[in-house]
């Protein structure tokens, strides 16, 4: 993925500011399944690389991830408005998705 925000950050000629974004959990993949570990350790590698950018003000990260849980969502009523089958969400998850975009990049408008 790295390529590619640096394609968006060097683009000849204009100031593209890019938002990144973390990947959310699914519920068939407990925190502990190697395929989330995967998931995990990726989603760190895209906060190190928006954390140690020098494009500070060019760069964003929208933290899905913590944003949107699955397994550590405890309200289980909020879970039923938010995520449908337990990998895609329901109208009021993107309705969050939307929030956390715009609740982030606001600042760097």
């Amino acid at each position: 993925m790295e390529p590619m925000y640096e394609i968006c950050l060097n683009h000849p000629g204009k100031r593209i500011k890019l938002a990144v974004m973390t990947v959310v959990e699914v519920s068939g993949n407990p925190t502990t399944y190697e395929r989330d570990q995967v998931r995990q350790t990726l989603n760190t590698m895209i906060r190190d690389y928006v954390n140690n950018s020098n494009e500070q003000d060019r760069i964003c990260l929208v933290d899905l991830a913590k944003g949107i849980p699955c397994h550590s969502m405890t309200d289980q009523e909020e879970r039923k408005q938010i995520w449908d089958d337990g990998i895609h969400l329901k109208p009021a998850g993107y309705d969050r998705i939307a929030t956390l975009v715009f609740d982030t990049i606001k600042t760097k408008l």
